[in-house]
């Protein structure tokens, strides 16, 4: 709900947690899709994906992939 909420800040620029600034709106919008996207699989898959597999078909990078490890 939270990422969903950031939609709603077209006009501002948007610092996300793991990953880079996201300064235009489609760059914005990719990196709360892909963090969606993320959060689901680790959901679907009861928290057993592996981090490539939660990031098939990110558009945005992401930073501190190691920290994924330690979230179990």
């Amino acid at each position: 709900m939270a990422l969903r909420t950031l939609l709603d800040f077209e006009e501002r620029t948007i610092f996300m947690s793991h990953g880079s600034v996201m300064s235009t709106i489609d760059k914005m919008k990719g990196g709360i899709h892909d963090r969606i996207n993320y959060l689901n699989v680790l959901l679907t898959s009861d928290n057993k994906a592996s981090t490539g597999e939660a990031l098939a078909g990110a558009q945005n990078d992401f930073i501190n992939l190691e920290w994924r490890k330690y979230v179990k």
